[in-house]
C-alpha cells in the first residue's frame, strides 16, 4: 500500500479480530506525523461495497442562463 498524497489522511481497518494489525501500522504513522485512523470492531460483512467509486459532488449553484441573442446586444 502506499499513500500517494502529501498529508492524505489514512483509515486502517482490521477486520480478523484483535485489532493489532491496524493498530501498530496507525501508531507508526502517527508518530510520522500522518493523520491516520484505526476502526476497531469492523466485520468482514461491513466491507461489502462494489463497483467504482464515485466521488460525491457538490450541488451546483443556481445561475442566471443568458442566450446568444442577449449576449450579443
Amino acid at each position: 500500500m502506499v499513500a500517494p498524497v502529501r498529508g492524505a489522511r489514512i483509515v486502517l481497518v482490521d477486520p480478523s479480530g484483535g485489532g493489532v494489525r491496524a493498530n501498530m501500522p496507525a501508531s507508526w504513522l502517527a508518530q510520522m506525523a500522518w493523520e491516520v485512523y484505526a476502526l476497531d470492531d469492523v466485520i468482514p460483512e461491513q466491507l461489502t461495497e462494489t463497483g467504482p467509486w464515485k466521488a460525491p459532488l457538490p450541488k451546483l449553484p443556481d445561475t442566471e442562463t443568458v442566450d446568444a441573442k442577449t449576449l450579443s446586444n
